[in-house]
């Protein structure tokens, strides 16, 4: 059974793959024609004329997004996604799924959340658009996700015409896009082809699920996030001399391990750094082999760099004291210490990376002792191993 499995998997791989090349968005094999009964076939017809006004050259008589347009378009793309075998949820299996993918309840409220009566908007930051991002609502320019309370999916900004080809008065034939119909498949259905699917063609999305909303349950996921930053964050060119440059992306750090959660509460990736621990494996040759490009070392170095570049402060610009407190930062170390230990029961730490720690940051380690270090179990004995033996090792500073 187990070998079935796996030729399943690599047949299902074979067939991902050859439709690299094929439009990722829209297929034929995803269109279907629905019957209008029970919909508004003028309705529909007047809001994708109105939606053709959204942009204009001469920027006159703009037509601005309502309501009334979501609520258009997440019933035809709830009926899409049904006839693509899709399971509609209860409203108590939806709040399930909101509250362990999202850390979203239905009364949380943040500045990323614009409620609706039908709908809520959580609104993506690009990175460029703070002080404006709510007025982004219905911005296709933006990844904003628009979570479907009655109808219990998940879209981004619906505009009728990127996906209804017809109305009539009888049928109306929409073309879900890949990404809508695996998203919903796969947050809302445990569907695992559809994570194979978004593995290949949406990390976007599962970077989100990770970086921004701490979704951490997934050790597939987490896998495929830790190499996509891994390489993001750190580039390697050449000089004119012919040694390597590296150039290292801060930013890709910032929300890896640690983040706040749908009620402004810290939320630390305990997923995250189980993987990186269940990552680091003994295997002496293989370290030796491949310490530029194994997950072992990739995963443990993006936890060390994230400590000195934001725990420890070493880089104001992009420190955590202005978001997290003293004792928050405290337990993101703690979490880490905790993963150092468990790499170093299978292997040796290739550098003194946990003395190091314990000797730049006394006032952190306090209040780790002071909250019973955080209810990691081995993480005093393991501090007190440490700490007789800092005095072998150089002061940081």
């Amino acid at each position: 059974m187990k070998r079935t499995n796996q030729l399943v998997r690599i047949l299902m791989l074979s067939i991902f793959i050859s439709c690299g090349n094929k439009n990722q968005n829209v297929v034929a094999d995803n269109c279907v024609s629905l019957d209008s009964q029970g919909l508004n076939p003028t309705e529909i017809r007047q809001h994708m004329e109105f939606q053709t006004r959204i942009e204009t050259e001469d920027n006159k008589n703009i037509y601005n997004m309502t309501e009334k347009d979501i609520e258009i378009a997440s019933e035809l793309i709830l009926k899409g996604l049904m006839q693509n075998g899709f399971k509609p949820l209860s409203d108590e299996q939806f709040n399930d799924k909101l509250q362990s993918i999202f850390g979203l309840s239905l009364t949380c409220s943040t500045k990323d959340i614009i409620r609706h009566k039908n709908f809520f908007v959580y609104l993506i930051d690009d990175g460029w658009s703070k002080d404006i991002l709510r007025e982004t609502e219905y911005d296709y320019t933006y990844d904003h996700l628009y979570f479907i309370t009655n109808h219990h999916i998940v879209t981004t900004v619906p505009h009728l015409g990127d996906f209804v080809e017809k109305v009539d008065d009888e049928y109306i034939r929409i073309c879900l896009s890949e990404k809508t119909i695996h998203r919903n498949k796969y947050i809302f259905n445990n569907d695992s082809l559809s994570l194979l699917w978004l593995q290949f063609h949406d990390m976007e999305f599962l970077e989100q699920l990770v970086q921004i909303f701490g979704y951490d349950k997934e050790p597939q996921i987490n896998k495929a996030v830790l190499r996509k930053i891994g390489k993001e964050y750190c580039q390697i060119s050449y000089n004119a001399d012919g040694f390597e440059v590296y150039d290292f992306d801060t930013n890709k750090l910032e929300y890896l391990f640690a983040g706040r959660d749908g009620e402004g509460k810290l939320h630390i990736r305990e997923g995250l750094f189980k993987t990186v621990a269940e990552s680091y494996v003994s295997d002496e040759t293989r370290f030796i082999e491949t310490s530029k490009t194994s997950d072992k070392n990739l995963f443990y170095t993006l936890m060390e760099d994230y400590y000195y570049k934001f725990v420890r402060n070493q880089d104001d610009k992009f420190s955590l004291e202005a978001t997290f407190s003293l004792e928050e930062r405290s337990h993101v170390l703690a979490a880490i210490l905790n993963t150092m230990h468990a790499c170093s029961q299978v292997h040796r730490l290739h550098d003194y990376g946990p003395e190091v720690i314990i000797q730049s940051v006394p006032e952190m380690i306090e209040c780790i002792a002071a909250h019973d270090y955080f209810g990691y179990p081995n993480l005093q004995s393991y501090l007190t191993d440490m700490q007789g033996s800092i005095e072998s090792y150089p002061d940081p500073e």
